[in-house]
Parts: structure tokens; C-alpha cells; sequence
């Protein structure tokens, strides 16, 4: 009966332990994360970040080995958000079209890059200034992104959509211009504007992400 009483109470420090760490951890990547966008990853350390975490030293090596494995996780998170905003093209009777669905994808992922904003600086700037684990880290980002657009060419070819063409030098080519649109825009966004800081990716701007890598994969 009292190890009855008494498994409630552990199932409650248990649960109360969890929820602290994964504070921790967020209050972590949260600092991280802002420090990275305001010093560069190169010239942020970790006393940086346990510092504005408001966290002791030894508790970072409770959850991360290093700077570059905050990243790692930093951009993981960034990756699965993009990925949660990519929608799979409908064909059914009766669903927007393809180019429609398409400029959806897009209005969440730049959705995903306002959001993700300090992350989304460090990867679309390139691996300038970054370590060689977090230079790796951004690589991976890339790689990924170019994976997911070769998947999301040949999808398009099954639909009969998309052109026959080598799918991974289009995505190459495709991934450099929205690359640097995005880029600029970004970075535009470091530079007040009518006393905002954010970039701004309105509709004309998706438009043009959307027509210019469209117009030679399209039938």
C-alpha cells in the first residue's frame, strides 16, 4: 500500500525533473542562438552562452558536448521546421494547382525563416567564419535541403509536371538563386526599416521565388 501511496509522488519528481531539463536545454539553444547571430559563431563561447542562459558552466556539458554540437542542434531543429512546412503537391479534382500549392510551401518556409531567424542567418550566409564542425553543420543543412528538392523534382516528373532533366543539377542551380534571394533579403532585414528589423517576405517577393525556378522545369 505505501509503495502505492508513494509511485504518484515519484511519477511527479520525475516529470517536474524532465520539464527542468528541457528548460534548460531550450533556455540554452535560446541563448546560443542569439549570441551566434550577434557575434558569429566563430567569436561566441560558451562562457557567452551559459552567461546569458543564466545557467552555470558545468550545466552545459549536461546537455551539449560543445558550441559546434549546439549548432548541430540549432540547425536540426531548423531543418525539421522546414520540413514541417512542406505540403506534398495534391492532384486530386479540385485542388489548387501545383504552382498555387507551391507558393504555399514557400510562404510557410519563409514563415519558418522569421521564426527561426538567428539560425536562418548563419546557414543562408554560408560557412564563412564558422569552425570546421560548424562549417559541417551548415553543409549538412544544405544537403539536405538539395535531398529534399531532388524528391520534390521527381514527384513532380510522376506528375508529369516537371520536365525530364537531371534532377540533382537542377536543384543545385534552383537552390543557389533562391539561396540568394533569401540571403539578401535576410540580411536586408539586419537594416531598420521604417523601424523594423525583420525581413520582409511579401507577396511580390514570393512570386518571383516561385516564377524564376518554375519557368524551365514546367511544361
Amino acid at each position: 500500500m505505501l509503495s502505492g501511496r508513494s509511485l504518484p509522488m515519484t511519477d511527479g519528481r520525475t516529470s517536474r525533473a524532465h520539464s527542468r531539463r528541457a528548460s534548460t536545454r531550450s533556455a540554452l539553444l535560446r541563448a546560443a542562438r542569439t549570441r551566434f547571430r550577434a557575434q558569429g559563431v566563430h567569436d561566441t563561447s560558451i562562457d557567452d552562452i551559459v552567461r546569458a542562459a543564466g545557467v552555470a558552466r558545468g550545466t552545459f556539458y549536461l546537455y551539449f558536448r560543445n558550441k559546434e554540437d549546439v549548432l548541430g542542434a540549432l540547425v536540426d531543429a531548423f531543418i525539421a521546421a522546414i520540413r514541417g512546412a512542406v505540403r506534398r503537391i495534391d492532384t486530386t479534382p479540385g485542388a489548387p494547382s501545383p504552382t498555387e500549392q507551391i507558393r504555399d510551401n514557400l510562404r510557410r518556409i519563409c514563415e519558418v525563416l522569421e521564426r527561426h531567424e538567428d539560425v536562418a542567418v548563419i546557414v543562408f550566409m554560408g560557412p564563412a567564419g564558422l569552425d570546421g564542425r560548424s562549417a559541417a553543420a551548415v553543409e549538412r543543412f544544405w544537403k539536405q535541403i538539395e535531398a529534399m528538392v531532388c524528391d520534390a523534382l521527381a514527384v513532380g516528373q510522376g506528375l508529369g509536371v516537371v520536365r525530364p532533366c537531371n534532377r540533382q543539377q537542377v536543384a543545385i542551380m534552383a537552390l543557389g538563386a533562391v539561396r540568394a534571394a533569401l540571403s539578401r533579403t535576410l540580411a536586408a532585414g539586419d537594416e531598420p526599416t521604417h523601424g523594423s528589423r525583420r525581413p520582409r517576405f511579401d507577396e511580390d517577393f514570393l512570386e518571383e521565388l516561385v516564377t524564376y525556378p518554375l519557368r524551365g522545369l514546367l511544361r
